[in-house]
């Protein structure tokens, strides 16, 4: 259980770190699936503020939006 969770906080550290957010910039995230959520609330602990996550699954758009997603678009 406990390297199932390292592995998804470890992917979501990486994307990060490939994405090289920059503070002021738009994000936007496709399909909120457990690491582009995790990636969300990394974002935002950087200083993203203005991030947009689109998804079909409305639990998943209510998880981001605590996370920090600013535009919850549900398609």
């Amino acid at each position: 259980m406990l390297g199932a969770i390292v592995e998804l906080l470890a992917t979501s550290y990486r994307a990060y770190r490939l994405a090289q957010p920059i503070i002021g910039y738009k994000l936007p995230i496709i399909w909120a699936g457990s690491i582009r959520i995790l990636m969300t609330k990394l974002f935002t602990l950087a200083g993203i503020k203005d991030l947009a996550i689109v998804d079909i699954n409305v639990n998943r758009l209510k998880i981001a939006e605590k996370l920090g997603a600013k535009y919850i678009i549900d398609v």
